[in-house]
């Protein structure tokens, strides 16, 4: 298992996304080019990993210890999911879901939906609950014909969700970040042998050449238009 991988790590190689701006999820690319279209590779990433099966819409009011709403089977994939989910970083739900042991978990589940990290955790609940949202508003607006009322209710939902995502994916980035630059830190003191207080050398040097390229840069705007500069060094 990759233990650095986080969920804030998910990477699509694709063609240049200018080209395909009305491609949609689910619809066959707009340019006839599947193979490199972002959308595509999008929904072929959920579909492989088994985020678009848990996030079938028909299966929204589908918990764990319950029989599925749509088939009575104890388990479809929404429920397996969620069971991964409180497996993997909550209560672990075996005892009350009929299942006799703990569900196994995939390599790529682990890699891609359930890291060993509980704020990534967070992330993949809040990531399928915008799918989810995002589904029954695209799938099953007409065919359940929701009131205005309604399809309201769900885009303030969606629409609070992405928030939620947006605040606690860039709280988990800042958090990341940090954790790297301890390190750095930690290791560039040990390279150097010096203390922390003499860290700060590193630090000062740095703000000398960046006075030195900025008084470059003035001069030389100054000599271009004929004006006068005069540094200070306070």
């Amino acid at each position: 298992m990759n233990t650095f991988h986080h969920i804030t790590d998910w990477k699509l190689v694709s063609g240049p996304g200018e080209f395909h701006s009305h491609c949609k999820l689910g619809s066959p690319c707009k340019i006839g080019q599947d193979g490199t279209c972002p959308m595509m590779l999008l929904l072929a990433t959920y579909r492989s990993i088994g985020l678009w099966d848990a996030c079938d819409p028909k299966h929204r009011a589908c918990i764990p210890g319950n029989p599925c709403t749509q088939t009575e089977d104890k388990f479809c994939s929404r429920i397996v999911f969620l069971v991964k989910l409180q497996h993997m970083y909550g209560t672990c739900g075996a005892g009350n879901t009929g299942l006799a042991c703990c569900p196994s978990i995939s390599e790529e589940e682990r890699c891609w939906l359930f890291p060993s990290c509980p704020p990534c955790g967070v992330l993949t609940e809040i990531r399928a609950l915008v799918l989810i949202h995002r589904r029954i508003l695209d799938e099953c607006v007409p065919e359940e014909r929701f009131s205005r009322t309604d399809i309201r209710h769900l885009e303030n939902g969606l629409a609070g969700y992405l928030r939620a995502y947006e605040v606690r994916r860039g709280m988990h980035i800042d958090e990341l970040r940090n954790q790297t630059e301890d390190t750095y830190r930690i290791e560039m003191q040990y390279a150097r042998g010096v203390d922390d207080y003499d860290l700060t050398v590193g630090k000062h040097l740095r703000q000398t050449w960046l006075q030195a390229v900025w008084l470059r840069v003035t001069t030389m705007v100054a000599d271009r238009f004929g004006f006068k500069y005069e540094h200070s060094c306070a």
